[in-house]
């Protein structure tokens, strides 16, 4: 019984203390929230005033595919496509075009047409190292696993980072080759 008056209090505190950071986090991402909005209402109004604007149509897509992750909401990633299918018409020769596009086919499962956006992203701005994480994720969900494990090797090359590395990683877990390098 004593111990239950010890362990009680401390887990009442854990809680409370809980409660709040919970809070705090709540009230960081409110603002996060309403800074993505206006940022969403700033590209909104500066595509009205210019209709040729495919720099900030792409820009606003991809605040759409970023608050679909977010919310879970897929008409966002609708909105993007819509934004990006104007972009194309307006420079199809953008690199971050195809690529928002290849994020987009990805998130409808049409992975043979993120494969096509990826390479056209590529062919664009060999550079783009995004490109080659759009590629090997769709030939990732076709099966082909060493196509897949060869464009995120190369997507390290140009930039390594998070997202290559954790993609890396995951081709890793799922052959079972867990030997580091």
């Amino acid at each position: 019984m004593k111990k239950l008056n010890l362990i009680a209090p401390v887990v009442l505190a854990v809680f409370i203390f809980s409660l709040g950071a919970c809070s705090q986090i709540d009230k960081n991402n409110a603002g996060k929230t309403s800074t993505k909005d206006s940022r969403i209402e700033m590209l909104k109004n500066r595509i009205d005033k210019d209709t040729q604007n495919y720099i900030d149509r792409n820009r606003l897509a991809y605040e759409y595919i970023q608050k679909s992750r977010v919310t879970g909401d897929l008409a966002y990633v609708l909105q993007a496509e819509g934004l990006l299918e104007q972009s194309l018409a307006i420079n199809p020769d953008v690199s971050d075009t195809q690529i928002y596009m290849g994020l987009v086919s990805l998130s409808g499962y049409r992975f043979e047409k993120a494969l096509e956006y990826g390479n056209k992203a590529h062919r664009i701005n060999h550079w783009a190292a995004r490109a080659y994480g759009i590629i090997g994720d769709a030939y990732k969900e076709l099966g082909d696993i060493q196509k897949a494990r060869d464009a995120y090797y190369k997507m390290k090359a140009i930039a390594p980072g998070f997202d290559s590395l954790s993609r890396i990683s995951g081709i890793k877990a799922q052959t079972g080759d867990i030997k580091a390098q």
